[in-house]
């Protein structure tokens, strides 16, 4: 059986690190550009939080990149290589940050996972939050523009009245989503009218990797029963834009999750849009 040591990480771990990404993960951590600058970040920042599992060879075959803030520490990400799996390297790195965690008396770990909440329970770690998403697939489906209502661009003159059936909140709200979509997907802003009168807005925002894939981004309604309305008609706008997938991050104003699975939305399970699980264990 190999003898494996954790050490803080260094620099020129960079390579490794990176390669390990590449292999280990589904999700989006997975790509290059993200992990090696947040490796390069967190070395920038001391690298206090930053560990690697080293083989008797020197070979580095696992990594955690972690944080606190306040009285808590932080995993960020941590990955084995999958040539390793099931060697206990990841139990190591997980008692490394809480031993760390100890001696500068911090109360507790967290993460957030999508799909490794066993392993992290296997640990004594605890499911505290459940951030549930749902994905609805359009593509090969019959998609009718909703009836109740009627959309069109929501345009930047636009912005100015809306304050006026709004709270500050939500209007400020609303402005933060308006523009920060506003250059990459202005046509997926949306103002819904009954009759005359403006019963809310939507907002989707196309994903930076799956390019099939919208996402809910801001969702306001003057009534509670407008809301499955206007989330419908961004899934129309995407099935005309030939797109395949929309998806919900949980809570939406208004919208019930089981009313959406009943319609046929499921969990997202994409590498870019999940249900993420919030785990965390108390440190004694």
């Amino acid at each position: 059986m190999k003898d494996f040591r954790v050490r803080m990480a260094r620099p020129d771990d960079v390579v490794a690190v990176v390669r390990i990404a590449n292999q280990a993960f589904l999700e989006t951590a997975r790509l290059t550009g993200p992990i090696g600058r947040s490796f390069a970040q967190q070395l920038r920042d001391g690298g206090e939080w930053l560990f690697v599992v080293e083989d008797e060879d020197g070979r580095v075959v696992g990594f955690l990149l972690g944080r606190h803030s306040g009285d808590t520490a932080k995993i960020g990400w941590i990955a084995v290589h999958p040539n390793y799996w099931g060697m206990g390297i990841g139990g190591m790195l997980l008692r490394a940050i809480e031993e760390k965690a100890r001696r500068m008396g911090l109360r507790a770990v967290e993460t957030g996972t999508p799909f490794a909440r066993s392993f992290y329970e296997k640990y004594g770690f605890k499911c505290i939050r459940v951030q549930r998403a749902l994905i609805l697939e359009i593509a090969g489906k019959s998609i009718e523009p909703p009836q109740e209502v009627r959309m069109r661009p929501l345009l930047l003159d636009d912005l100015s009245s809306l304050a006026n059936i709004m709270g500050r909140d939500d209007y400020l709200s609303l402005l933060s989503s308006y523009f920060s979509t506003f250059q990459s997907d202005p046509e997926k802003a949306l103002l819904s009218l009954d009759g005359e009168n403006v019963v809310g807005v939507v907002i989707g925002r196309a994903d930076s990797i799956y390019r099939d894939l919208v996402t809910l981004e801001y969702l306001y309604s003057v009534e509670p029963r407008y809301a499955l309305s206007l989330l419908y008609g961004l899934v129309y706008l995407s099935s005309v834009e030939g797109l395949r997938w929309v998806g919900v991050r949980f809570p939406v104003p208004h919208i019930d999750e089981e009313e959406l699975r009943k319609k046929g939305w499921k969990d997202g399970e994409l590498p870019t849009f999940w249900t993420r699980y919030w785990m965390r264990k108390d440190l004694k």
